[in-house]
């Protein structure tokens, strides 16, 4: 890993001074790569091998006598590419994650901004393009909601953004990992010892690929059958809680059902009701 780091460092200052020394144009300019912000061997890699792919591009254009400037290095900034930043991902679950990126917008009259993700690195997938319009210098921060993501999988992806003209910048390859999909329908009691009088509450959780508007739930004194309900309601969503005011002593539990069956899914906790 540490060879492969050495190398990418050393493609990337050979590069960047065919860039620099280029008979086409001629000025000066420093490259910063900053690589403290990326906590893995493998996201620096990622990192240095995008700016690669940058200055290939423009030591390109320079070469076919294309305009091209450069005045300095973070994720990639010149007077063509804009300062790009992504950032890491919130809200990771099962199968979504908030992705967030920032970036200077600079003179442009507006850019569009989107990012480009997938399970590999060549990052096959790309989310809807945003319009962000020019005329203050603040940066700005774009969010994008990924949706329909494989539970327990590591996904990698990048901020880019594109200004009128068609220049492309882009930001570090990052990466995020969704959680595992919890599979365990539950029910559960908020007490488990009350007083006539009482209030008796049960929640239930159950995973979103078992949601069924025909789901029910009944609170049952501990033995009885499953006719003898004392109370039930439909659980027509992945989250909810049944409650009943409790007149009698005993034992009581909550009993979750697969639609409109006796199929017993989850049985809460036992609470006990003294006089």
């Amino acid at each position: 890993m540490k060879k492969v780091l050495f190398l990418l460092s050393v493609a990337l200052m050979f590069i960047g001074i065919l860039v620099l020394v280029s008979p086409n144009q001629a000025y000066a300019a420093t490259y910063v790569v900053d690589l403290s912000q990326f906590s893995t061997p493998q996201e620096k890699i990622n990192h240095l091998r995008g700016i690669l792919v940058v200055l290939q591009a423009r030591l390109a254009a320079i070469q076919a006598d294309q305009p091209t400037d450069s005045s300095g290095l973070t994720s990639v900034t010149n007077r063509n590419a804009l300062t790009v930043t992504t950032l890491s991902a919130q809200d990771v679950r099962e199968s979504k994650a908030e992705l967030r990126g920032r970036f200077d917008i600079d003179d442009e009259d507006f850019v569009m901004a989107w990012f480009e993700f997938g399970e590999t690195k060549e990052l096959y997938e790309r989310t809807i393009k945003a319009r962000f319009e020019g005329g203050q210098d603040e940066a700005r921060v774009f969010i994008h909601r990924a949706t329909g993501l494989k539970d327990n999988s590591t996904y990698y992806y990048r901020l880019v953004v594109e200004n009128e003209r068609g220049v492309r910048s882009f930001g570090a390859v990052r990466t995020f990992k969704t959680s595992d999909e919890d599979t365990a329908t539950r029910v559960l009691a908020r007490d488990r010892s009350l007083n006539i009088g009482e209030i008796i509450i049960f929640d239930w959780y159950i995973p979103q690929k078992f949601v069924n508007t025909k789901n029910w739930i009944g609170i049952y004194e501990v033995g009885s059958s499953h006719t003898e309900v004392k109370k039930w309601i439909r659980a027509k969503a992945t989250a909810g809680n049944i409650s009943l005011k409790i007149t009698q002593a005993g034992n009581y539990e909550a009993r979750l059902f697969e639609k409109d069956t006796y199929k017993v899914t989850a049985v809460s906790e036992v609470v006990r009701v003294s006089k």
